[in-house]
């Protein structure tokens, strides 16, 4: 059977969109070219149709290649539960586990928006934050990452920063590159584009994006179309999404209490005494006026 042997597991809106792009474009790595697979989600996976139907995904790997993929759905607690232990169930226990984090501040007002284009979440943004659990849940990064660890071992895990891989961009897929074992290739990065940004992205409503959403659509019509293909498909069909939409100093501060106890815990996990990010300067870098 194959299976993959390493999983970008999240976090939400953190950099995993264009991680998985760079990782893609490695032909000693094979990833389908559908990011956001989720076939670990469920126990469904551990039937025998459905374990057929997550190793179909990878049969197009060359024995000498690398099979991964790249499901940020792993890692939102407690919404979706269990997939660590299914993961270890269905993989083994060598798996290897990428985990994006960013200024978790700044990834919630980003997923904010992301739901109002995606998921037509229709909050104001600050009764978002206060109401709507995800967007300060999955900013919880000791939360989410601890079962994958206790799972796997943290040897298993790399932890990434969304700020040091942007502006490290070819160093920081050379890291990757050697946790995975592969060759690195320098074409494989293409360090001028960014995927999957919030403001001006193809916003899916309208006509074309119900043919998108449809079973029929991801399973039959999908697979036959290149991923570039289908990105410029995207790029002239559907509409732009609005410009963003800043939340007020007390929601932020709000969320920084939320958050307080993880991210101490969080810096235990990384094994240091300090964050990647002053939290401190969380109200200038991101609220309105």
């Amino acid at each position: 059977m194959t299976f993959p042997s390493f999983l970008i597991i999240g976090s939400m809106k953190a950099g995993t969109t264009s991680l998985f792009r760079d990782l893609r474009n490695n032909p000693a790595i094979f990833m389908p070219s559908d990011k956001e697979l989720n076939n670990l989600n469920t126990d469904a996976v551990l039937t025998p149709h459905g374990t057929h139907e997550y190793e179909s995904l990878f049969k197009s790997a060359t024995p000498s290649q690398v099979c991964g993929e790249a499901s940020t759905a792993y890692t939102k607690l407690p919404d979706i539960q269990g997939v660590p232990k299914r993961a270890h169930e269905l993989l083994g226990s060598d798996v290897r586990l990428i985990y994006l984090v960013r200024n978790p501040i700044g990834r919630l007002i980003s997923q904010y928006h992301h739901s109002v284009i995606v998921s037509g979440l229709t909050l104001q943004i600050d009764d978002a934050i206060l109401n709507h659990a995800p967007l300060v849940n999955y900013s919880k990064y000791a939360m989410q990452i601890s079962p994958w660890i206790e799972q796997f071992g943290r040897d298993q895990v790399r932890i990434l920063v969304f700020e040091d891989y942007v502006e490290n961009r070819a160093t920081t897929i050379q890291s990757i590159c050697d946790f995975l074992e592969v060759p690195s290739n320098a074409a494989q990065v293409q360090e001028d584009v960014v995927f999957n940004k919030g403001s001006g992205r193809p916003l899916n409503e309208g006509p074309f994006s119900k043919v998108a959403k449809s079973g029929l659509y991801r399973k039959l019509v999908r697979p036959l179309f290149p991923l570039k293909f289908r990105d410029t498909l995207r790029k002239n069909l559907l509409p732009k999404a609005p410009t963003r939409v800043k939340p007020k100093p007390e929601s932020i501060e709000w969320a920084l209490e939320q958050l307080h106890e993880d991210m101490d815990g969080f810096i235990g996990i990384l094994g240091v005494t300090d964050l990647p990010w002053d939290l401190s300067e969380s109200v200038d870098r991101f609220a309105g006026t």
